[in-house]
């Protein structure tokens, strides 16, 4: 093996999506998805989350409690304010909720499952660049 030659372990856990569900009641209109309604978290920042939700299921302004679980039994629970919405195509809307009331641990604990999947991704593309 030449030094520039670096040998990375593979595990069958790099190759498996880190999976999340994500649940919330709007607060403002008193109601609550369908138990079968597809979310999908797009973004995340500091103290705001971006979701791709059914259209309609809430307005800009409108207040909602959050509820995310990862399959690595990580949860977090949040009551937020919608920020930004804009629509996609017929069935779906984008949101951004920024955080009014959460535990930032919590929040923190979340994003950097995360994170560190992430990094780990680039490690496995880089070496196998070099």
């Amino acid at each position: 093996m030449s030094p520039s030659t670096a040998v990375i372990k593979l595990r069958a856990e790099d190759f498996q999506e880190l999976g999340y569900s994500v649940h919330f009641a709007n607060t403002t209109t008193k109601t609550q998805l369908e138990p079968n309604a597809e979310v999908e978290i797009v973004e995340f920042a500091d103290k705001k989350v971006t979701l791709r939700v059914p259209r309609l299921s809430c307005s800009l302004g409108h207040s909602l409690l959050l509820e995310i679980a990862t399959s690595k039994d990580i949860f977090f629970r949040a009551t937020g304010k919608v920020i930004d919405l804009e629509h996609v195509g017929k069935k779906s809307t984008m949101i951004t909720v920024e955080f009014i009331q959460y535990t930032e641990s919590e929040w923190h604990k979340f994003t950097a499952s995360f994170v560190r999947r992430q990094a780990r991704v680039n490690k496995i593309f880089k070496m196998i660049k070099e």
